[in-house]
């Protein structure tokens, strides 16, 4: 059964895998859920850290499929515990103290709102220098001063002080050092700080490694053999397709699928009728099951039997035949010789007169979201298209 963990500034590898035996991975961004999935036997995915600035975040939507293709997703500790909490009606599994925190919205005993991302953010170290803290979560903050405040190290009044100047700072200048400062320096009488800073090397506590731990613990003593079932329909939208090509980095989606010539060509025909193409990825990733193929091919076969199964599959057939023979008889120039004017008058041909609707304000993501790899690669079709439809139309009338 394949365990992957995504885990970086939480917890390192080597405690991590004292719990639990499994791949450890490094912090997660967008598209690294879709792409494991693709290429691996996932069948659980703990997430504790991920990125949340300079590198897009883990995206829900692949969280979604991923539990749709039957892979366990647990969350827990830092941006794990916020999906978690996002997407527990749709079957991710929280486990831990700020878990529960972000789904009931308090972290007790504190009785203001707790629901921002910026709660469990730090600025850490690069994975090359072991992900080191370079600043402190403000969850693990809240529950260090709450612990010195019930061991009476602190008054209720500090405690929550420290709270509120953290919240007030940005979160990568967060440190038990700097908020002490700026409550002394507010007026706060020394000897009550003095005491916490005394009492912070061995009392301070990471909240956010205990949670990431007793998820770790979890998926050791859980039962995940059976495949995840859902009760949600995961639903294949043009948004998603941009997704999974970009994270796919290939140059066309199914280029590399291993299919015979006839069933790309036939693909190709479905593509350029984007709600039929669409309508039928959508269908094909209902009936999609766990296998050893990537997702890429299993979507490509699974289209092509709800054409066969639907009759559409040898009416794309026998055109695509007709236009390979056309196009490779024909002395065609470049779509790349294309002037921009000429290019457009393409677009406005297909969108406006084929399709009896507007150009798409960005004809890249459009292109994307029926497996091109981008506007350029899309008009090279719509060239093929328009002149091969003329040569029909010189034919059946000459």
């Amino acid at each position: 059964m394949g365990i992957f963990v995504f885990v970086g500034p939480t917890m390192g590898v080597e405690e991590a895998r004292n719990i639990l035996d499994a791949t450890y991975l490094p912090p997660a961004s967008q598209g690294d859920v879709f792409r494991l999935v693709a290429t691996s036997d996932a069948r659980v995915i703990g997430i504790i850290d991920g990125h949340f600035n300079e590198v897009p975040s883990v995206w829900h939507k692949e969280l979604l499929w991923a539990m749709s293709q039957g892979v366990h997703v647990l969350g827990a500790g830092s941006i794990g515990a916020l999906r978690a909490a996002e997407l527990e009606a749709f079957g991710m599994v929280g486990e831990g103290r700020i878990f529960e925190a972000y789904r009931s919205g308090v972290l007790e005993p504190y009785d203001t709102p707790f629901e921002d991302d910026d709660e469990v953010a730090v600025v850490h170290a690069p994975a090359e220098l072991g992900y080191g803290l370079l600043s402190d979560a403000l969850v693990d903050i809240r529950c260090t001063l709450d612990l010195a405040s019930r061991e009476e190290i602190i008054s209720l009044a500090l405690r929550d002080r420290l709270v509120e100047l953290g919240k007030s700072c940005f979160y990568a200048e967060r440190n038990y050092a700097a908020l002490i400062e700026c409550a002394l320096r507010t007026g706060w009488p020394a000897l009550e700080l003095q005491r916490l800073l005394d009492w912070l090397p061995l009392g301070r506590i990471s909240q956010k490694k205990e949670d990431a731990r007793a998820m770790l613990a979890r998926i050791q003593g859980g039962n995940f053999a059976d495949a995840k079932r859902v009760t949600f329909d995961f639903h294949h939208t043009s948004v998603w397709n941009c997704l999974t090509v970009e994270a796919s980095e290939q140059l066309a989606v199914f280029a590399k699928t291993g299919l015979s010539e006839d069933d790309q060509a036939v693909i190709a025909e479905a593509r350029l009728l984007p709600d039929e193409y669409l309508e039928m990825a959508e269908q094909a990733e209902r009936v999609l099951r766990i296998g050893p193929s990537p997702p890429v091919r299993r979507v490509a076969l699974a289209m092509l039997d709800v054409m066969r199964e639907e009759g559409r599959y040898a009416a794309h057939a026998s055109r695509a035949r007709r236009k390979g023979a056309f196009i490779s008889g024909a002395e065609l120039p470049r779509a790349s010789d294309l002037t921009g004017l000429q290019a457009l008058q393409l677009l406005n041909w297909y969108f406006e007169r084929r399709l009896g609707q507007d150009i798409p304000d960005h004809v890249d993501t459009f292109a994307q979201s029926l497996g091109y790899h981008d506007g350029k690669d899309f008009v090279d079709a719509l060239f093929k298209e328009y002149t091969f439809l003329n040569s029909e139309a010189g034919l059946e009338t000459s």
